[in-house]
This record gives structure tokens, C-alpha cells and sequence, in this order.
């Protein structure tokens, strides 16, 4: 699992100089990299740390019921105790295809992803009689388990302009003649339709930026839905309006405590901010503190002018 959910940010350089080639921080210290202060990311931690329950939209299926539950070890932010499953089967033309699980005796089949969900919030006292759990049929025969990554540095991640990373395969092939091609691909970007990314999060490198991450995080494996994911995996039992979630909390994780991660010296990272349009040189923490809920954030990369060096984002509503 790989759950997240939160979003952050004043303007900030990445590391303490102010100069974007400077070292990292690093470090499993619970303290943040100089982004924010330290009163402001123990409350952002808090959040990372929350636990949801079904009046906050949990479920109806879901693995866990915090980000920390899945990325805690040896700090929140961290690695995984816990393995999350995945199946699929081949089908007729050869080809993988994902799972189709049957839950409530086959009044319901679960399409379009390979994760299995350990837990869900039925039968209950409302719902005595559904039963929702996940169980994988024989035909999914294709099966793998999956330890949660540490999302710790994450924002640092994210600061890497496109074309780094497209550099860096290309120079990889060359260096080793075309024995190790690091493979770029470009996924969309959930929170600007239309706009494509090079894939840098997820086990399959599915997503662009933090907060697609934690915005797919956020409904797969705690079951909450948001703008950016707003249909729920099944509505069996679900009483929470949708989308449910109250704000992001993990875009938090990734730009001020993920950062605290250990990090390769000096790397090729640029300058990150989150700024209000009309008073582009003042910072705000935009995404889990918003006076007005229709206030926007504009991200920007600057001195590496990458193929997303400009986006608008919507910040998720409050509930």
C-alpha cells in the first residue's frame, strides 16, 4: 500500500542555502527540511498520522485506515511491515488482464485493477446481511504481493524536471551501450486533464505528481474518494456522500517530512514553491489551509523549465 493524502507548501528552496544544488536533508528525526516550521509540519504530520473511520468516508473497501498504517517504519513516512495483494489472469489473446472479483455472492464484480482490498466495513449494523470482502477467485491465478514504499524525499522527487529524467535514461543507454535503457514513460496528470508527466510514483512509476499519487492512494487503499478520484470501487454499503475527503493530507508528507528521507549528494533539484495567483513572491500552505476553498495554487519548477513548469491546481474542497 502506498497511502498518502495531504498537501502542502510554502515557497521554499530544497535545501537550507537556498541553493538548489545543496544536499539534501536527510535523516528519521520526525523534524522537517526547513519548508515550513516546526509547529506547522508536527500539525501536518498529525494529519498523516489521522485515522479515518466510515463517518470520514472509509471504505467501503480499503486496506488500511491511515497513511502511517502502511508507511511507518522506522517513522511516518517510512517503509511497510505490510504487503498488499495484486492478481490478474492471461486472457484468450494472451495478454494480462486485470482481476474480476465477484463480492455480495456475485451481485457485484470488481473491474479495472489488480489490487485486492484486505478489509472492507461489511456487514454491519446497518448492513447485516451484505457481505463485501474481497476474496480471490481460481481464475485469478496471476498473483503477486507488494511491500508499501517509504515516501519519505518524495518531494524532492517531484521537483525533478521532466527532461532530467528523460537525460538521464538517455545517458544511461549511452554510458552502457544500450545494455541498461532506463524506459521514460508519460502518464496523465489527474489534476490537469489533458496535460501528461513522466511517470515517477507508484510501483509502476503511474503517476506524475504527488498528488495524483495520493489522490489514488486515498480511494484504493482507505477508500475515500476525493475531486481528483471522485467514484467510489463499489457502492455496497457506502452512506458517505462523494466525493468525501476533507482535504489531501499527504502532498504534506511528500513536500515537508518526506524530504527527511536519506537522498543521493547534490541532486539535480530545483526550486519548488506553491504560490497564490495576484502575489506570486508570498508563500501560502494552500492545499490544507485554505481561508476559501476556491482560493487556487500555482506550482512551478523554476530554473529547469520542464514540460509542466506551470499548472493550476484546484485545492480539494473542505468537507
Amino acid at each position: 500500500m502506498k497511502l498518502l493524502a495531504a498537501a502542502v507548501l510554502l515557497s521554499v528552496a530544497l535545501a537550507s542555502t537556498g541553493s538548489p544544488n545543496s544536499d539534501a536533508p536527510t535523516g528519521f528525526d520526525n523534524k522537517g527540511n526547513g519548508m515550513v516550521d516546526d509547529t506547522t509540519h508536527q500539525a501536518d504530520q498529525e494529519k498523516f498520522d489521522d485515522i479515518e473511520t466510515v463517518a470520514d468516508g472509509l471504505g467501503p473497501l480499503y486496506n488500511a485506515q491511515s497513511c502511517r498504517e502502511c508507511h511507518q517504519n522506522p517513522t511516518s513516512g517510512g517503509t511497510s511491515q505490510v504487503a498488499e495483494l495484486r492478481v490478474g489472469h492471461q486472457g484468450s489473446d494472451h495478454l494480462f488482464h486485470n482481476a474480476e472479483i465477484p463480492i455480495a455472492h456475485g451481485a457485484e464484480v470488481i473491474t479495472g485493477r489488480t489490487l485486492v482490498n484486505d478489509r472492507s466495513i461489511c456487514p454491519n449494523a446497518a448492513s447485516p446481511d451484505t457481505e463485501i470482502q474481497e476474496h480471490v477467485p481460481n481464475s485469478e491465478n496471476i498473483r503477486t504481493t507488494r511491500i508499501s514504499l517509504g515516501v519519505l524525499g518524495d518531494g524532492f522527487v517531484e521537483a525533478v524536471a521532466d527532461e532530467t529524467l528523460v537525460g538521464l535514461a538517455q545517458k544511461q543507454c549511452k554510458e552502457s551501450h544500450h545494455k541498461i535503457c532506463g524506459q521514460v514513460i508519460y502518464v496523465p496528470i489527474v489534476e490537469a486533464p489533458g496535460q501528461t508527466g513522466v511517470g515517477r510514483f507508484g510501483w509502476k512509476d503511474q503517476h506524475a505528481s504527488l498528488l495524483s499519487f495520493s489522490g489514488d492512494a486515498y480511494l484504493n487503499e482507505i477508500g475515500i474518494t476525493t475531486r481528483l478520484f471522485p467514484d467510489e470501487v463499489t457502492k455496497l454499503c457506502n452512506t458517505a456522500p462523494s466525493p468525501t475527503i476533507k482535504r489531501v493530507p499527504t502532498v504534506w508528507t511528500m513536500l515537508t517530512i518526506l524530504p527527511d528521507s536519506s537522498a543521493p549528494p547534490k541532486p539535480p533539484l530545483a526550486i519548488l514553491s506553491w504560490r497564490t495567483p495576484g502575489n506570486p513572491k508570498k508563500g501560502t500552505n494552500c492545499l490544507t489551509r485554505l481561508a476559501a476553498p476556491s482560493a487556487m495554487c500555482v506550482h512551478s519548477r523554476q530554473h529547469q523549465p520542464a514540460q509542466r513548469s506551470t499548472e493550476a491546481r484546484t485545492p480539494f474542497p473542505k468537507r
